[in-house]
């Protein structure tokens, strides 16, 4: 150990190449992870050393430059310094080391992985993906109100024992006479059975290998925030303001009574999207299944996703570059979803256990917002998210919540279980949008917010 602290440059550089802890940067620079090193040092000495260790993996500046972690993709061999990770020329380099990967795979024949998650089974196994909303009633005619979507998405093989695995929860959690079926809202009315019921159905979930959890939630003043902003946009791209008059029609009395009509439509096709988006990147299919209201709602609804999906661009690169989240844009040779995603109304909820527990994350996720609302006002834009790039557009622009956010969403400190299953979240993230309309995911395991362009 003494040896390594105070080994000449070419002795470090070496043991640090032989556990590849150090990369080299397009511009030539040699890079490293300080903490990377660190790691690597206390598993081989352990602690005590601690102090010496830290400050001689720090000291390595000296020598080499400090890796740019949010940027870095080792799969492609894509290493930045701070320098270049912002670097439109190193921003080509990075397309087209993604591209190459990409094609790749495809001449292979396997499907690009998404290395947020775990790996799936070969061949992939189809998902069942049941939706369920929370909302108030009349959302957004109301002043302060919400709307709250959830889907959780199973390996079709574990469907059969679902209903047993709930039965059990109920059996264990309720007095007397089981209900008919799990609503999340009578349950949050008793905290007894609340904190009973909780916990059981994010321990359900971790018996369920290959399960993910989606979540949005959308407030009345983001819904037509979020209009406002496309407006101002798109006035933006023709280089011009938009009219007064339009920006007041936005809200006016017609609107909002439309919006009360068509804003579940909307908002579920946006889930949807995420929805595609994780089927696609885990090379496999899926059956989405919607809690039932009417037909009349039911129908359009249906109808609406069966011509989005099919479209839908799937496999886009996806480069992280500073501050910013870049992508091709999509042309008639992209690949689309297909037939990979379909879409049906399920059973009455009470006959459906998929259903019930969907309806219990809806309105988990509404409590967690409601009891965490920075998460809709921090690091919000008051003018819009443009693009200024000519060459790559940027797809989203990316900051970090508060420690304090980051706190909350770490340890349950409310009635919100999120905490508890934020693993289990697809990507480990959740959606909403913002007070003003700005479309954001939040990355509940680094604390990154990834605001979509508008």
């Amino acid at each position: 150990m003494e040896a390594l602290l105070h080994a000449d440059e070419e002795t470090v550089e070496g043991w640090l190449r032989e556990r590849d802890l150090v990369h080299e940067c397009d511009c030539g620079y040699t890079i490293y992870d300080p903490d990377g090193v660190n790691e690597a040092v206390q598993a081989q000495w352990g602690d005590e050393h601690c102090d010496e260790i830290f400050d001689w993996a720090c000291n390595l500046s000296n020598r080499f430059g400090w890796l740019f972690l949010e940027s870095s993709n080792p799969e492609c061999e894509i290493y930045h310094c701070q320098h270049c990770a912002v670097s439109e020329w190193s921003l080509l380099l990075d397309m087209e080391r993604v591209a190459s990967k990409a094609e790749g795979q495809v001449r292979a024949g396997a499907a690009p992985r998404d290395h947020g998650d775990a790996k799936t089974e070969e061949p992939p196994t189809p998902l069942l993906v049941y939706v369920d909303e929370s909302y108030e009633t009349e959302f957004p005619r109301k002043p302060g109100g919400c709307y709250a979507y959830a889907a959780v998405a199973i390996p079709e093989s574990a469907n059969a024992a679902l209903g047993d695995k709930l039965k059990t929860i109920l059996t264990e959690c309720y007095r007397g006479r089981l209900p008919k079926e799990m609503k999340h809202k009578k349950i949050a009315d008793s905290r007894r059975l609340l904190e009973c019921i909780g916990p059981k159905v994010v321990e359900l979930l971790s018996g369920i290998p290959g399960c993910a959890v989606f979540g949005l939630f959308v407030p009345r003043d983001g819904y037509f925030g979020e209009t406002t902003r496309g407006l101002t946009a798109a006035a933006y791209y023709e280089g011009k303001e938009p009219e007064p008059e339009e920006l007041a029609q936005i809200v006016s009395a017609s609107a909002v009574e439309q919006a009360v009509r068509h804003a579940s439509k909307e908002l579920a096709t946006t889930l949807a999207g995420c929805i595609a988006s994780y089927v696609a990147g885990r090379g496999c299919s899926a059956s989405v299944i919607l809690d039932p209201i009417a037909a009349k709602v039911d129908q359009p609804l249906l109808d609406a996703l069966r011509d989005v999906f099919p479209g839908l661009p799937i496999e886009m690169p996806h480069i992280r570059h500073g501050d910013a989240v870049v992508t091709l844009p999509p042309s008639s040779h992209t690949e689309r979803l297909g037939d990979r995603v379909r879409c049906e109304v399920g059973p009455p909820s009470q006959e459906c256990p998929g259903l019930q527990i969907a309806d219990f994350f809806a309105g988990d996720i509404r409590a967690f917002f409601i009891e965490t609302p920075e998460m809709l006002t921090d690091a919000i834009s008051s003018g819009s998210l443009v693009n200024k790039r000519l060459l790559f557009p940027q797809l989203y622009k990316v900051s970090r919540v508060a420690p304090g956010t980051m706190a909350k969403m770490e340890n349950r400190a409310g009635t919100s279980f999120l905490p508890l299953y934020r693993r289990y979240l697809a990507k480990g993230l959740v959606s909403c949008c913002t007070v003003n309309g700005q479309m954001r995911h939040t990355n509940t395991r680094s604390g990154e917010v990834f605001d979509l362009i508008d």
